[in-house]
Protein backbone atom coordinates (compact mmCIF):
# COMPACT_ATOMS: atom_id res chain seq x y z
CA UNK A 1 0.00 0.00 0.00
CA UNK A 2 1.31 3.49 -1.29
CA UNK A 3 1.95 6.06 1.83
CA UNK A 4 0.24 8.87 1.51
CA UNK A 5 2.57 12.19 1.03
CA UNK A 6 2.38 14.44 3.76
CA UNK A 7 2.62 18.09 2.85
CA UNK A 8 4.65 20.49 5.01
CA UNK A 9 2.57 23.53 6.70
CA UNK A 10 4.13 26.90 5.76
CA UNK A 11 5.96 28.30 7.52
CA UNK A 12 4.38 30.69 10.64
CA UNK A 13 6.70 33.33 9.39
CA UNK A 14 6.86 33.41 5.60
CA UNK A 15 10.71 35.37 4.68
CA UNK A 16 10.29 36.50 0.84
CA UNK A 17 14.24 35.29 -0.16
CA UNK A 18 15.66 36.94 -3.39
CA UNK A 19 18.35 34.74 -5.20
CA UNK A 20 20.20 36.49 -8.56
CA UNK A 21 20.17 32.70 -10.59
CA UNK A 22 18.54 30.21 -10.44
CA UNK A 23 21.67 28.10 -9.37
CA UNK A 24 21.74 30.63 -6.40
CA UNK A 25 18.23 30.08 -5.79
CA UNK A 26 18.42 25.61 -5.89
CA UNK A 27 20.67 25.93 -2.99
CA UNK A 28 17.48 26.77 -0.70
CA UNK A 29 15.08 23.63 -2.73
CA UNK A 30 15.79 20.32 -4.36
CA UNK A 31 14.75 21.64 -7.65
CA UNK A 32 16.28 24.74 -9.85
CA UNK A 33 13.51 27.19 -10.60
CA UNK A 34 13.04 29.41 -13.51
CA UNK A 35 14.71 32.38 -13.93
CA UNK A 36 11.33 34.78 -12.71
CA UNK A 37 8.92 32.28 -11.69
CA UNK A 38 7.70 32.75 -7.80
CA UNK A 39 8.61 29.50 -5.78
CA UNK A 40 8.73 28.19 -2.27
CA UNK A 41 11.89 26.78 -0.68
CA UNK A 42 12.18 23.75 0.97
CA UNK A 43 10.98 25.57 4.09
CA UNK A 44 7.67 27.33 2.45
CA UNK A 45 9.31 30.46 1.95
CA UNK A 46 8.40 32.53 -0.78
CA UNK A 47 11.47 32.67 -3.05
CA UNK A 48 12.46 34.11 -6.54
CA UNK A 49 15.53 33.88 -8.58
CA UNK A 50 15.25 37.53 -10.16
CA UNK A 51 17.72 37.33 -12.98
CA UNK A 52 21.07 39.68 -12.61
CA UNK A 53 20.92 43.36 -11.45
CA UNK A 54 19.20 45.88 -9.74
CA UNK A 55 15.79 46.80 -11.87
CA UNK A 56 15.38 42.93 -11.74
CA UNK A 57 15.62 42.39 -8.21
CA UNK A 58 13.44 45.31 -7.49
CA UNK A 59 10.65 44.15 -9.39
CA UNK A 60 11.16 40.81 -8.15
CA UNK A 61 11.44 41.91 -4.74
CA UNK A 62 7.88 43.86 -4.83
CA UNK A 63 6.62 40.72 -6.02
CA UNK A 64 7.21 39.05 -2.58
CA UNK A 65 6.02 42.19 -0.87
CA UNK A 66 2.77 41.44 -2.42
CA UNK A 67 2.93 37.67 -0.84
CA UNK A 68 2.77 39.32 2.82
CA UNK A 69 5.64 38.30 3.92
CA UNK A 70 7.24 39.40 7.31
CA UNK A 71 11.05 40.27 6.32
CA UNK A 72 13.27 40.55 2.55
CA UNK A 73 16.45 38.36 2.62
CA UNK A 74 19.12 39.28 -0.47
CA UNK A 75 20.48 35.53 -0.89
CA UNK A 76 23.33 34.40 -3.21
CA UNK A 77 27.20 35.11 -4.54
CA UNK A 78 29.19 38.22 -4.06
CA UNK A 79 32.18 38.98 -6.06
CA UNK A 80 35.71 39.82 -3.46
CA UNK A 81 37.21 43.47 -3.67
CA UNK A 82 39.88 42.50 -1.05
CA UNK A 83 42.30 39.54 -1.05
CA UNK A 84 41.58 38.29 2.41
CA UNK A 85 38.00 36.84 1.37
CA UNK A 86 38.21 33.57 -0.51
CA UNK A 87 35.74 31.63 -2.60
CA UNK A 88 32.97 30.01 0.02
CA UNK A 89 33.25 32.38 3.01
CA UNK A 90 30.36 34.54 4.04
CA UNK A 91 29.64 38.19 3.98
CA UNK A 92 26.67 39.22 5.95
CA UNK A 93 27.11 42.89 5.59
CA UNK A 94 25.91 45.38 8.69
CA UNK A 95 25.97 48.31 5.81
CA UNK A 96 25.03 48.40 2.43
CA UNK A 97 26.19 51.05 -0.35
CA UNK A 98 24.09 51.98 -2.81
CA UNK A 99 25.77 53.37 -6.70
CA UNK A 100 24.66 56.03 -5.57
CA UNK A 101 25.91 56.62 -2.01
CA UNK A 102 22.89 55.95 0.04
CA UNK A 103 23.68 53.32 2.84
CA UNK A 104 20.97 50.62 4.12
CA UNK A 105 21.20 48.47 7.05
CA UNK A 106 19.99 45.02 8.05
CA UNK A 107 17.39 44.24 10.75
CA UNK A 108 20.00 44.16 13.87
CA UNK A 109 18.04 42.01 15.28
CA UNK A 110 18.18 39.45 12.63
CA UNK A 111 21.72 40.49 11.58
CA UNK A 112 23.07 39.01 14.83
CA UNK A 113 21.26 35.93 15.16
CA UNK A 114 22.06 35.20 11.56
CA UNK A 115 25.91 35.94 12.26
CA UNK A 116 26.07 34.03 15.74
CA UNK A 117 24.89 31.24 13.66
CA UNK A 118 27.20 31.44 11.01
CA UNK A 119 30.11 32.16 13.34
CA UNK A 120 29.87 29.03 14.89
CA UNK A 121 29.91 27.06 11.41
CA UNK A 122 31.70 29.41 8.67
CA UNK A 123 34.24 32.10 8.47
CA UNK A 124 32.13 35.48 7.95
CA UNK A 125 32.68 38.89 7.31
CA UNK A 126 30.31 42.04 8.06
CA UNK A 127 32.00 44.45 6.48
CA UNK A 128 30.63 47.04 4.13
CA UNK A 129 28.40 45.21 1.30
CA UNK A 130 28.42 47.89 -2.09
CA UNK A 131 26.21 47.72 -5.27
CA UNK A 132 27.02 47.99 -8.84
CA UNK A 133 24.75 48.21 -11.54
CA UNK A 134 26.88 46.02 -14.04
CA UNK A 135 29.30 43.08 -13.46
CA UNK A 136 32.64 44.04 -12.05
CA UNK A 137 34.41 42.01 -14.78
CA UNK A 138 38.54 42.54 -14.25
CA UNK A 139 40.82 42.46 -11.18
CA UNK A 140 41.33 46.36 -12.13
CA UNK A 141 37.37 46.96 -11.88
CA UNK A 142 37.47 45.92 -8.45
CA UNK A 143 40.16 47.67 -7.15
CA UNK A 144 38.96 50.93 -8.43
CA UNK A 145 35.33 50.46 -6.65
CA UNK A 146 37.13 49.19 -3.58
CA UNK A 147 39.02 52.55 -4.17
CA UNK A 148 35.86 54.20 -4.20
CA UNK A 149 33.68 52.24 -1.43
CA UNK A 150 36.03 50.69 1.09
CA UNK A 151 33.81 48.04 0.31
CA UNK A 152 34.95 44.32 1.26
CA UNK A 153 32.47 42.87 -1.95
CA UNK A 154 30.01 43.82 -4.57
CA UNK A 155 26.52 42.23 -5.88
CA UNK A 156 24.38 43.80 -8.15
CA UNK A 157 20.95 42.98 -5.86
CA UNK A 158 21.07 44.00 -2.49
CA UNK A 159 20.33 46.98 -2.13
CA UNK A 160 17.24 46.54 -4.35
CA UNK A 161 16.27 44.78 -2.01
CA UNK A 162 17.10 46.71 0.95
CA UNK A 163 15.47 49.72 -0.57
CA UNK A 164 12.28 47.99 -1.36
CA UNK A 165 12.33 46.46 2.76
CA UNK A 166 12.97 49.81 3.61
CA UNK A 167 9.61 51.41 1.44
CA UNK A 168 7.61 49.15 3.36
CA UNK A 169 9.04 48.95 6.67
CA UNK A 170 9.94 45.28 6.43
CA UNK A 171 13.33 43.62 8.60
CA UNK A 172 15.71 43.16 5.38
CA UNK A 173 19.30 40.77 5.80
CA UNK A 174 21.76 40.40 3.04
CA UNK A 175 23.41 36.75 3.14
CA UNK A 176 26.19 36.83 0.08
CA UNK A 177 28.77 33.95 -0.61
CA UNK A 178 32.10 34.37 -2.02
CA UNK A 179 32.47 33.24 -5.65
CA UNK A 180 35.64 35.09 -6.94
CA UNK A 181 38.50 36.19 -6.33
CA UNK A 182 39.84 40.04 -5.99
CA UNK A 183 42.21 39.30 -8.10
CA UNK A 184 40.51 37.14 -10.83
CA UNK A 185 39.66 38.54 -13.98
CA UNK A 186 36.44 37.02 -15.50
CA UNK A 187 37.13 35.12 -17.99
CA UNK A 188 36.00 37.09 -21.56
CA UNK A 189 33.88 33.46 -22.55
CA UNK A 190 32.20 34.26 -19.23
CA UNK A 191 31.19 37.73 -20.48
CA UNK A 192 30.23 36.81 -24.07
CA UNK A 193 27.81 33.97 -22.91
CA UNK A 194 26.08 36.07 -20.47
CA UNK A 195 22.28 37.13 -21.35
CA UNK A 196 20.09 39.60 -20.06
CA UNK A 197 19.06 37.84 -17.08
CA UNK A 198 22.85 37.25 -16.05
CA UNK A 199 22.64 33.65 -17.00
CA UNK A 200 25.31 32.05 -18.84
CA UNK A 201 23.77 30.31 -22.12
CA UNK A 202 26.33 27.32 -22.17
CA UNK A 203 26.54 26.40 -25.77
CA UNK A 204 27.88 30.37 -26.29
CA UNK A 205 30.06 29.27 -22.88
CA UNK A 206 31.53 26.16 -24.80
CA UNK A 207 31.93 27.47 -28.72
CA UNK A 208 33.94 30.83 -27.33
CA UNK A 209 36.25 28.26 -25.02
CA UNK A 210 36.58 25.90 -28.29
CA UNK A 211 38.02 28.72 -30.13
CA UNK A 212 39.74 30.20 -27.45
CA UNK A 213 41.18 27.06 -25.77
CA UNK A 214 43.69 29.70 -23.10
CA UNK A 215 40.13 30.25 -21.53
CA UNK A 216 39.77 26.91 -20.21
CA UNK A 217 42.13 27.15 -16.56
CA UNK A 218 40.63 30.42 -15.76
CA UNK A 219 36.85 28.76 -16.37
CA UNK A 220 37.62 25.74 -14.16
CA UNK A 221 39.18 27.68 -11.91
CA UNK A 222 35.67 30.24 -11.68
CA UNK A 223 33.63 27.24 -11.42
CA UNK A 224 35.60 25.96 -8.54
CA UNK A 225 34.78 29.26 -6.87
CA UNK A 226 31.57 29.44 -7.95
CA UNK A 227 30.99 25.87 -6.56
CA UNK A 228 32.72 26.82 -3.19
CA UNK A 229 30.03 29.62 -3.01
CA UNK A 230 27.23 27.77 -3.26
CA UNK A 231 28.29 25.60 -0.89
CA UNK A 232 28.93 28.03 1.32
CA UNK A 233 25.35 29.08 0.85
CA UNK A 234 23.80 25.45 1.28
CA UNK A 235 25.65 25.08 4.94
CA UNK A 236 24.23 28.81 5.86
CA UNK A 237 20.72 27.21 5.01
CA UNK A 238 21.61 23.89 7.32
CA UNK A 239 22.69 26.03 9.84
CA UNK A 240 20.17 28.85 10.52
CA UNK A 241 17.24 26.94 10.67
CA UNK A 242 14.06 26.90 9.20
CA UNK A 243 13.37 30.43 9.57
CA UNK A 244 16.70 31.65 8.93
CA UNK A 245 17.08 33.22 12.08
CA UNK A 246 14.42 35.42 11.71
CA UNK A 247 13.68 37.25 15.07
CA UNK A 248 10.55 36.66 15.84
CA UNK A 249 10.64 33.04 15.99
CA UNK A 250 11.97 30.82 18.99
CA UNK A 251 15.70 29.27 18.33
CA UNK A 252 15.15 26.74 15.69
CA UNK A 253 19.10 26.18 14.97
Amino acid sequence: MKTPSVRRKPPPTPIGILAALPDEAQSLRRLKPGCGRLVQTSDGHPLIASGAGPDPARRAALRLVQQGVSGLMSWGCAGALVAGLQPGQLVIPQTLLGADGETFAPDSAWHERFAWAMDKKLGIHTDLLAESADVVATAEAKQALRAATQAVAVDMESVAVARVAREHGLPFLAVRAIADHSALDMPKAVTFALNRRGEVRLLWLLAYALAHPGQVPQLVALGRAFESALQALRTAKAHSGMNFCFPTQNPDF
